[in-house]
């Protein structure tokens, strides 16, 4: 964990504050955006188009989410985000989730803004 947080923290994405917690930085929540936005993709291709259930989609996409082409991006955001207008992240497909990510999802937004 620790070689993670420097690595992180040397790319810039997070720092350390007064009372040793780990914080993202403003391009830390940009990036963790982006990667939310691309697993959402996924999920949601898996179960549009591929026929998996919402319950399992969440390691398929995990295991993606980063390596995904921005043509790919481009691609699954003309085929699944027609329905999904006036959000950048898709609504999560998992039930539990759901409430507390939108809250999330919220929060980094209002942030983005400030």
């Amino acid at each position: 964990l620790r070689a993670q947080i420097r690595r992180a923290s040397v790319e810039g994405l997070v720092w350390l504050n007064s009372q040793g917690a780990v914080e993202l930085t403003r391009r830390g929540v940009m990036e963790a955006e982006r990667l939310v936005h691309h697993h959402r993709l996924w999920e949601l291709y898996l179960i549009t188009h591929a026929d998996v259930a919402a319950s399992r989609v969440d390691r398929e996409a995990d295991a993606i989410e980063h390596v995904l082409e921005p043509e790919l991006i481009a691609r699954l955001e003309e085929l699944l985000l027609q329905r999904q207008r006036g959000s950048a992240i898709p609504a999560s497909p998992h039930e539990m989730a759901g409430a507390a990510v939108q809250q999330s999802v919220a929060a980094v937004q209002e942030e983005r803004r400030k």
